[in-house]
């Protein structure tokens, strides 16, 4: 779990950890040859992986079985060109992924993890870089009290703010 703080993150350690138990990666773009006691993987998305094993009888007549899980959770995603400064203070433009409670993450350490994409010697293909910084270095703070009276009858929370 250290490892996998998020979807990219999990993906990228349950391919390490396939292709150490002899799975093969298979690419959308070519054309599969699949084998009797086969066991495979793709990735369609850097953030969805698909893994399956093909049983000593290759008749599907008997059915197949397949099992799936869900990586995600809800939080914020940065926006490209975050910085905004604003009365002498440095915040990072986000968006809400996957409906957060917000009032949660207020006042407590975050860190930042996920994918950036930079420049690269060929224009149209940036180089994608999957990042954990595994500490926390910011915190969403919440308004002073005296600042917001009315913060203990429910206030709307506006992400962009």
């Amino acid at each position: 779990m250290k490892k996998a703080t998020t979807a990219v993150q999990t993906v990228d350690t349950i391919r390490m950890r396939l292709d150490a138990g002899g799975f093969v990666e298979l690419e959308m773009n070519e054309l599969w040859t699949l084998n009797a006691s086969g066991k495979y993987y793709l990735t369609p998305y850097p953030s969805m992986l698909v893994c399956f094993t093909i049983g000593s009888d290759d008749n599907l007549t008997t059915g197949v079985k397949m099992v799936a899980a869900h990586t995600d959770s809800p939080g914020f995603r940065i926006k490209p060109n975050p910085e905004l400064n604003s009365e002498g203070m440095l915040t990072l433009n986000v968006e809400s992924y996957g409906g957060p409670i917000l009032n949660t993450w207020f006042d407590r350490p975050l860190s930042i993890a996920g994918r950036i994409a930079v420049k690269s010697d060929e224009v149209l293909k940036p180089k994608v870089i999957h990042l954990d910084f595994q500490r926390p270095i910011l915190i969403i703070p919440n308004l002073a009290i005296h600042m917001n009276r009315e913060v203990n009858n429910g206030v709307l929370i506006k992400v962009q703010k």
